[in-house]
């Protein structure tokens, strides 16, 4: 009877032995879920992991489902030497760009840290870039940083950014005339037509 009890201890010793210990313990499994991988927004900014950790110094292009739409769509981001996306942002409900030189290039960035292509408004003054590419384009920039001068002629304007997609009659006292807004796609131009002379000059650009 001694003996038969002597073997079970061992068995129960033995059985003992190989069970896992749990507590304190964390799985593979979960250490690779707590991994942060690819476009994150921490605290208002854009970051990208890879690997757990943050990219620096470097351009990224990421997909982004539109809200709108529900499509995909591929936008260019570049991460700084924090780690932290070029990011635009709001004033008084107006957005404006982030302008960054890069490599000797200038780039515009809006409020979703988004690369931007073709002509914007920020602060009152165009900025405008490749459609291609989105390095910053001086020449057509000082045109239409010219033509848009107040008191300007509306048409001289026309000509280099066309017609808008909507043009509205606005309520207003810049004078014996009409007022108009005219929208495009990432803008606004404020003009007025005297009744006097009938010509039509620019008031203002604003970004929208």
């Amino acid at each position: 009877m001694k003996k038969w009890m002597k073997v079970l201890a061992v068995v129960l010793c033995l059985c003992f032995l190989q069970t896992p210990v749990m507590e304190g313990v964390t799985s593979v499994t979960e250490v690779q879920a707590a991994v942060k991988k690819g476009l994150k927004k921490e605290k208002g900014k854009y970051y990208y992991y890879v690997r757990g950790r943050k990219v620096k110094n470097t351009w990224k292009s990421v997909k982004i489902k539109n809200k709108k739409t529900h499509k995909k769509v591929t936008y260019r981001f570049y991460f700084g030497k924090n780690g932290a996306a070029y990011k635009g942002g709001s004033k008084w409900g107006e957005p404006y760009l982030a302008i960054k030189t890069i490599k000797g290039k200038k780039y515009g960035f809006d409020k979703y840290s988004h690369m931007v292509k073709g002509d914007y408004v920020s602060k009152g003054k165009f900025w405008c870039f490749n459609s291609r590419t989105g390095k910053y384009d001086a020449k057509r920039t000082q045109k239409l940083r010219s033509a848009s001068k107040e008191h300007s002629s509306a048409a001289v304007l026309f000509a280099l950014i066309g017609s808008p997609r909507k043009r509205t009659a606005v309520d207003g006292c810049y004078g014996d005339g009409q007022e108009y807004q005219l929208d495009y796609a990432n803008y606004r131009v404020g003009t007025f037509v005297s009744r006097a002379t009938g010509q039509e000059t620019v008031i203002e650009v604003v970004s929208k």
